[in-house]
């Protein structure tokens, strides 16, 4: 009886060494388990965080080439203003030019024909070279009168080269210009 007890709780401790042992290995491996799920989810959390960071370096780099592009396009715009200004100032240069230096010296050499008359008048288009070389004198609009309209044309022909102002801006403006001729004036 007393071996039996023995043998009992030999095959007891055993038993229990067996289930501890079993215990402690589902434990180390449900361990295991959780810290590959652990492991799992921060890299995930760590790909989610990455993804994320992405995304706004991604719109903030849209957002300042956007910025860039309305800077560049409000620059444009600011320069052909500026440039229709420098355009217009610039023609207004030339009108007065013309009007004070090149209308009087081809009227000076205007030889006009005994049918001038108050009331007849015909328009020259005036193309130039740099240098003020007249290369076409041309009738526009005709005075309805031939020998007028060519005595406009000789009298700009005879003025070559016509007298050009200092500033380049201005003097490519004159470069192709409209007289009128008026006997009257």
């Amino acid at each position: 009886k007393a071996l039996a007890e023995v043998e009992a709780k030999r095959r007891a401790e055993e038993e229990a060494k067996r289930r501890a042992e079993e215990e402690a290995k589902r434990r180390a491996e449900a361990e295991v388990k959780r810290k590959a799920e652990e492991a799992k989810k921060a890299a995930a959390e760590a790909r989610a965080r990455a993804a994320a960071e992405a995304k706004r370096e991604a719109e903030a780099e849209e957002q300042a080439r956007l910025r860039r592009e309305i800077e560049k396009e409000r620059l444009a715009q600011i320069e052909a203003e500026h440039q229709s200004i420098l355009d217009k100032k610039a023609g207004e240069e030339a009108e007065r030019w013309l009007r004070r230096y090149v209308k009087p010296r081809v009227e000076g050499l205007w030889l006009k024909p005994p049918s001038a008359r108050s009331g007849l008048s015909c328009k020259i288009r005036v193309r130039t070279i740099p240098g003020g070389t007249v290369v076409e004198a041309h009738v526009l609009q005709s005075s309805g009168d031939t020998a007028f309209d060519r005595s406009a044309e000789a009298a700009v022909r005879k003025a070559s080269p016509l007298p050009l102002p200092p500033d380049p801006k201005v003097a490519e403006k004159l470069r192709s210009f409209t007289l009128n001729f008026d006997p009257s004036s």
